[in-house]
């Protein structure tokens, strides 16, 4: 048989970033982002919807300070 293996890339999360950055800045033009980082412009377009979409919910992250607290709590009522 003839094996087709799978041949879409996957971008990491900071990659993405980096792009939709650069998108908001309008210095460049999406084709140009888009060449530049051999993407299709409709992926940055995506990437950037995404991004407007679910960027509030950074704000929502829990803070360093109290995922400690969290797990120090679970550390100690694991001993009790």
């Amino acid at each position: 048989g003839i094996l087709i293996m799978n041949t879409r890339k996957t971008y990491s999360s900071k990659f993405k970033f980096k792009i939709v950055l650069e998108a908001f800045t309008e210095r460049e033009t999406l084709q140009k982002i888009a060449n530049d980082n051999e993407i299709a412009p409709s992926q940055i377009t995506r990437w950037t919807d995404e991004f407007k979409k679910k960027g509030a919910d950074i704000f929502k992250l829990i803070s360093p300070t109290s995922y400690l607290r969290r797990c120090n709590f679970i550390i100690i009522s694991n001993f009790l």
